[in-house]
């Protein structure tokens, strides 16, 4: 990996509902000397954006580095360019939603592009809450998938868990991960904290995060953590699958040629549908206990691995 000079680089990859959004929207846009960026659409136009669709485009078939040289320089030299110091890259989706070999390979990657001397910043979450919230946001608040059961969504049979699941729960091994980041970064250019800290103690989290990425300290006057949990109700219209057919064409002329003239038909569409009640769709005390269960001894080693008491917040 090459280094990138004296620029300050910080790589913030989440994980996914830990906080990542309150952090983006009100900690890193007040940062002094910072330039930010993070996922969707603030990353377009930018040499991020094409090595990120280059890579998961490509993640099933190679990660090789050497298939995105062009990108990766490219990408190193438009960062040289900015006129501030820090640079903040926050993006919770870069290794995915778990700990798979695919996931991990994608860390390399994003070593390799942001050079030996970057700064990684990783929040974890005890398993069983996170991967309740990842459900709350894919299937019943941002409809991902629809009519996708809880038991399903983690691959929940009988009396134990599968890897047939969306969700591989087995992969969900955060000391893994953890270990990944040192491994590419350096120990010491990686910052990882539980979630359940910031929580508790939301100050000092980010007393930590400062001292560590050498950023100038900016704190909030209160730190009110708006969540808003998932409707259990959801209505589902006709006009949902008509978007969906609409993203297939790949066209831009066509869908604004559409759009301009099925305005009545899109009214048409969400006014027919029906409700869906996710109401019972949480898992039960005895599905939590067997998942930590089965993280327990990693989640023992990740404690030693990043130095927080773990077992205060009921990871073992």
């Amino acid at each position: 990996m090459v280094a990138m000079g004296k620029k300050n680089i910080i790589l913030h990859v989440g994980l996914p509902k830990t906080g990542t959004t309150f952090i983006q929207e009100r900690v890193f846009p007040f940062l002094e000397d910072t330039y930010l960026l993070f996922g969707g659409i603030h990353l377009k136009g930018t040499p991020f954006e094409k090595y990120g669709i280059k890579v998961w485009k490509n993640s099933i078939h190679s990660l090789n580095p050497s298939v995105y040289t062009k990108e990766i320089e490219t990408a190193k030299n438009w960062t040289h360019s900015l006129k501030e110091k820090n640079f903040i890259l926050s993006a919770e989706g870069i290794n995915g939603i778990d700990c798979s070999d695919k996931s991990i390979e994608r860390i390399k990657l994003f070593g390799d592009l942001l050079g030996e001397n970057a700064k990684v910043f990783l929040v974890v979450r005890k398993q069983d809450f996170w991967l309740q919230s990842m459900y709350n946001q894919q299937i019943i608040k941002d409809k991902i998938k629809l009519f996708v059961k809880i038991n399903q969504y983690v691959g929940w049979k009988s009396s134990s868990y599968n890897t047939n699941g969306e969700i591989n729960v087995y992969d969900l091994d955060w000391k893994k991960i953890a270990l990944a980041y040192y491994k590419y970064f350096g120990k010491d250019n990686v910052l990882v904290m539980p979630y359940e800290f910031f929580k508790e103690n939301p100050e000092e989290f980010l007393k930590r995060f400062f001292e560590f990425s050498g950023i100038k300290p900016f704190y909030l006057e209160n730190y009110e953590y708006i969540n808003k949990k998932a409707k259990e109700i959801q209505r589902i219209t006709l006009l949902h699958f008509y978007y969906k057919f609409l993203s297939l064409i790949k066209n831009k002329t066509i869908i604004e040629k559409i759009f301009k003239n099925d305005k009545g038909l899109r009214n048409l569409l969400d006014s027919i549908g029906l409700n869906i009640n996710y109401k019972n769709e949480y898992l039960c005390e005895n599905q939590r206990n067997i998942l930590m269960n089965i993280h327990k001894e990693s989640n023992k080693e990740l404690e030693h691995v990043i130095g927080f008491n773990l077992k205060q917040y009921g990871y073992y």
